[in-house]
Order: structure tokens, then sequence, then C-alpha cells
């Protein structure tokens, strides 16, 4: 279950529907005195021109933004694997951090919500979670640091244990739907289900 601060929205969208193939993690530049507030506000309402979809501060809240759907102004019109815009294709997340430090309440949240972002917009390809710096290195864009990802290794470690996530969300599934009783047998309905999780899990191990 994961819940949202929904109480700062943004206004600096473009028109138009994102399509959100791409998930794309961020994270922010502190100066002395920033809070977690300082950040949402600033990307929610600064008249610069950058906004994201989500917030996740240095303590467990997690801050919506804008809509899924909508185009905001976190990746530029930067290109990547053949799409013209960045901004129109992928839902932005800012960890607000000094690209050094990040606390284990964010490394969960972001971790629950990359996962309810590609629930929600049928992203089944972990590739398709990247980092700005994936893109957008030649303006010296470095995020999100690598300590955030450090217990991993590697950035394709972190990518990969997305699929493992959603085996293991599937196993528990599976649980709930036996009625938490093994010796049961499962309906005729419930078995459909369940075997088109496993179909769907299987089809995204590439």
């Amino acid at each position: 279950m994961i819940t949202f601060n929904t109480s700062y929205t943004t206004s600096k969208v473009s028109p138009g529907i994102n399509t959100g193939k791409y998930i794309v993690v961020h994270h922010t530049w502190l100066s002395a005195g920033t809070t977690d507030l300082t950040m949402v506000k600033y990307l929610a309402s600064n008249p610069k021109q950058v906004s994201v979809h989500f917030v996740v501060g240095r303590d467990w809240q997690t801050y919506q933004l804008a809509p899924l759907n909508a185009i905001t102004w976190h990746a530029w019109a930067w290109e990547y694997e053949w799409n013209k815009s960045m901004n129109a294709v992928s839902i932005g997340i800012e960890i607000v951090s000094d690209w050094h430090v990040y606390t284990e309440e964010q490394k969960k949240s972001v971790r629950n919500l990359i996962a309810y972002i590609m629930e929600k917009s049928n992203i089944t390809d972990v590739k398709k979670i990247i980092r700005h710096a994936d893109f957008a290195a030649y303006r010296w864009k470095r995020d999100v640091g690598p300590n955030f990802y450090k217990e991993f290794w590697t950035w394709e470690a972190y990518q990969n244990s997305f699929k493992a996530k959603a085996l293991w969300d599937l196993i528990v599934e599976l649980w709930i739907l036996n009625g938490q009783e093994m010796d049961r047998p499962m309906t005729r309905r419930e078995y459909a289900i369940a075997t088109e999780r496993v179909i769907k899990y299987l089809s995204q191990l590439k």
C-alpha cells in the first residue's frame, strides 16, 4: 500500500498525454537550510521551468505533484532510444538529496513508488527504469548518485531487482488467492487469475 501527499500540485506541464514508457530517477541539489518542503514548493510553483511527477523526501513522505499522464518538465527535450522528447514518454521522480546521502526511508519509498508506477503504467521491462544521467550525461547530469543503489553494486542490478520483487509479489498474491490455506484447492476463477499473473511475470523475463 502506497500513500501520497497531494497537498502541492504543479501547473508546469505541457499539453498532451504522457505515454509513460520510462521511469526517470533524479536527485535534487541541496543548499544550506533546504528542507523537503522547500524542494516540493520549488518544483510545484517556482517560475523556473522545471517540474516533476513525484518528490521523495528524506523522511517517509512521497509527494505527488502531477498525475501519471501529465507531461512534466523534468527531462526536457533530450533524445533517448529514438524518443525525441523524454518529457512526453517518462514519469519523473526527484529524490531530495545532496547526491551523496540517501536515507533508508527514501530508498524504500522509491522502490515502492517505482513498483507502483510500473503497475499503473504497465511497464514490464525493468530496463525502462533509468537515471537522468543515462541520457543527459553530456550535460554533466550525474543523478541519481551511486550511493543510492550501492547495495546492488550496479544500476543494472538495481533494475533487475524489480524482477525479483515482481516474483515475490506474485508468490504473496497466490498465497492470498488461495485463502492462506495451502491445503484448500483454488477455485477455477482463482486458478485463471493466478495463471494470468504467472504468464505476465514470465513475459518480462527477457
